[in-house]
């Protein structure tokens, strides 16, 4: 066995073939959770979007409440913080991740102690993201972990 890599150098074929199918195996693994985290990625896309969306629209059609315009300046702020956190999401998914989920669930909780009505489809809507952002938040870290197993086992650790 190699010390390094575990590959069976001395190994019979068979050996050296189940060596490569759990390299595999891992690799494919490695595809279906890049791809959970991809999709809680794009949730934070999704939430800087919609949220810059109702804020144009609540202002349109309430700017002549005297909040209107803070209102529209909190939204507009929140929503430059989600593209924030989705653009570090590149460099550090697990943090921006946690932190849009943070600042999302916070977003809710408030909504709901201020006693705003909700339509039910836009409160599934919610959920779903956040359940996305919290599975992506969970394969992060196992993407991390079979990257570097990945990487040990064709020789190119890091």
């Amino acid at each position: 066995m190699c010390p390094s890599c575990e590959y069976p150098i001395g190994g019979t074929e068979g050996e050296q073939n189940i060596f490569y199918d759990k390299l595999e195996t891992a690799k494919s693994q490695l595809k279906g959770m890049e791809n959970r985290v991809y999709q809680a990625k794009l949730c934070l896309w999704i939430i800087a979007g919609v949220n810059f969306l109702y804020a144009l629209v609540s202002y349109l059609f309430q700017s002549e409440s005297q909040d209107a315009l803070l209102v529209l300046l909190i939204n507009l702020a929140i929503s430059a913080i989600f593209v924030i956190l989705a653009l570090s999401a590149n460099e550090r998914p697990y943090s921006a991740l946690i932190g849009g989920l943070i600042v999302y669930v916070a977003m809710i909780t408030y909504q709901i102690i201020d006693q705003q009505s909700s339509v039910p489809i836009l409160s599934i809507f919610r959920y779903s993201l956040i359940i996305y952002i919290a599975i992506g938040i969970n394969k992060t870290s196992q993407v991390e972990y079979l990257k570097k197993e990945i990487a040990r086992r064709t020789g190119r650790a890091k």
